[in-house]
């Protein structure tokens, strides 16, 4: 019987999508627990040591380091943007579907793009320093566009 909890089905998918092993015995629920653990003690590093980045590329490396420390040990992609080996080259469809059609709303960059769209992102952030609330909008829209890591809200399925 399938869960009905959103969070748990996205992490039962992804430990299939990308198992540490063959023999990848995680309990989502266990899992989701561990990285909400780890998410804290992220938190707390970077608020307690004002880890600012310097650069879009540091950013990106942030980002990525961040995804490494809560994923690591249960997911193989932990610490990286999606890869044309992916399943489904990896590509990704988000943002629910559209009315009246089966397509979703959305299509992730391609995988070979992801690493400038995201520096690209993270430029914006540095944009204007007059206007931080704008910068910080800019940068999450199109961060979020590129969805640049395999998480929940979307799937792999391409239904055109």
């Amino acid at each position: 019987m399938p869960s009905s909890n959103p969070e748990v089905e996205t992490i039962a998918s992804l430990l299939n999508d990308f198992p540490i092993n063959e023999s990848n015995e995680f309990n989502p629920e266990d899992v989701i627990k561990e990285i909400s653990s780890r998410y804290d003690d992220l938190y707390n590093y970077f608020l307690n040591e004002n880890q600012i980045p310097l650069s879009p590329k540091d950013f990106v490396n942030i980002i990525k380091f961040i995804h490494f420390k809560l994923c690591q040990g249960f997911f193989n992609n932990a610490g990286e943007f999606r890869k044309a080996s992916d399943p489904k080259n990896g590509i990704i469809y988000f943002g629910g579907m559209e009315r009246h059609t089966t397509l979703p709303k959305f299509t992730g960059t391609p995988p070979d793009k992801i690493e400038y769209e995201v520096q690209n992102a993270c430029s914006l952030l540095k944009a204007s320093p007059k206007y931080p609330v704008k910068n910080s909008l800019r940068f999450y829209q199109e961060f979020v566009f590129t969805h640049p890591l395999v998480g929940s809200g979307q799937s792999s399925v391409d239904s055109r």
